[in-house]
């Protein structure tokens, strides 16, 4: 089977890895369409005490993205020059480009071509 997935995003990549280990024999390619660089987005919140613990059926992957997440028990605010927290909120939280860049890895690994 051939599949072709347009897009570097998150998901896209995710799904990727999903099919290619289901299917290793299949082909399947990711077309990056060159989107704007993503430095400058926002981390993805993987956890905090209202949603569950993340579990990917890709084992490896949720490993390695958990290893690289960084987690903090707390929210720092600061705006013109005045700061306030407040502890007690505890969230796992990754960078968008680090997240794109684990899932990358893991396609081609398994196998995925990725062409721009």
């Amino acid at each position: 089977m051939k599949i072709a997935i347009v897009g570097t995003d998150p998901a896209g990549l995710y799904l990727a890895c999903l099919l290619k280990r289901r299917a290793p024999a299949s082909e399947v390619l990711i077309i990056d369409t060159g989107s704007p660089d993503r430095t400058g987005a926002p981390p993805h919140i993987l956890t905090n005490t209202v949603k569950p613990t993340l579990a990917l059926e890709d084992g490896e992957v949720s490993d390695a993205i958990m290893a690289a997440a960084q987690r903090t028990a707390g929210v720092r605010v600061v705006r013109d020059g005045e700061t306030i927290r407040s502890p007690g909120h505890a969230y796992t939280l990754i960078g968008a480009v680090v997240l794109r860049d684990l899932l990358r890895r893991r396609a081609e690994a398994l196998g995925c071509k990725i062409e721009t």
